[in-house]
């Protein structure tokens, strides 16, 4: 939105470029609360996620308690971004480290070691009897 009101399209230029600029970062402010918010629901993702990892047994439960820490994280960063935006300024980045530590590992795990296969084929056979 920004680069687009920063254009140079003719109708435009009903706006002084100062109203132009002061337009463009409403929008980038705007854009700031709108990242908050998806966060929230992001981090009722990661809640499940850290949840169906800890519980399923495929994974390590350690990888499935990260990814709920993220998600606290998450919720702590979201609101902190749409309450008290000086706050989340100081918090930034330590705040999003866990998450990154937790969705990493996930990622990590995935593509070095994969699910535990021999309890997913019996989980597989006792579907199928």
């Amino acid at each position: 939105m920004p680069l687009f009101l920063l254009g140079d399209a003719d109708y435009l230029k009903a706006f002084t470029p100062d109203q132009r600029q002061a337009l463009a970062y409403i929008s980038l402010r705007a854009h700031d609360y709108g990242f908050g918010f998806g966060l929230i629901f992001f981090r009722i993702t990661c809640l499940v996620v850290g949840y169906l990892i800890v519980k399923s047994g495929y994974l390590p439960k350690p990888l499935g308690i990260l990814m709920q820490i993220a998600s606290v994280s998450y919720l702590v960063n979201s609101f902190a971004l749409i309450l008290n935006p000086p706050l989340a300024a100081t918090l930034f980045p330590a705040i999003l480290l866990p998450p990154v530590v937790a969705e990493l590992s996930v990622a990590l795990w995935f593509v070095v070691k994969g699910v535990d296969l021999e309890k997913w084929k019996g989980l597989a056979h006792d579907i199928s009897h």
